[in-house]
């Protein structure tokens, strides 16, 4: 609820949610899994960013993960409800490749 947030608040929240609407049309558009993978990595960015800013309201913790190889070897993060990886960059093919970072803030 945006009438919640003072104004420094409400200006980054309308910057983030620019980002992730952006980042979320992309994903939703993409035409293949690879396509998907690739437009992974600016969503996950821009959901981590308004969760560090923000908070979350889930009852489990947000664990952040990090996979060194993704994006073409300039990494990506990505975060997940458990704190097992199930790398989304690569699947199967590299599925538990990547590194927990421990959980974001609650």
């Amino acid at each position: 609820d945006m009438t919640q947030l003072g104004h420094e608040a409400h200006m980054k929240w309308m910057k983030d949610n620019s980002a992730l609407q952006n980042a979320a049309t992309q994903f939703a558009e993409a035409k293949d899994i690879a396509a998907q993978r690739e437009s992974f990595a600016p969503l996950s960015e821009s959901i981590a960013a308004a969760i560090e800013t923000f908070g979350h309201v889930s009852e489990k913790p947000v664990f952040q993960f990090f996979c060194p190889m993704a994006q073409n070897n300039h990494g990506a993060r990505w975060l997940y409800d458990a704190d097992e990886v199930l790398n989304p960059y690569f699947g199967e093919m590299m599925l538990h490749c990547g590194e927990n970072l421990g959980s974001v803030m609650k």
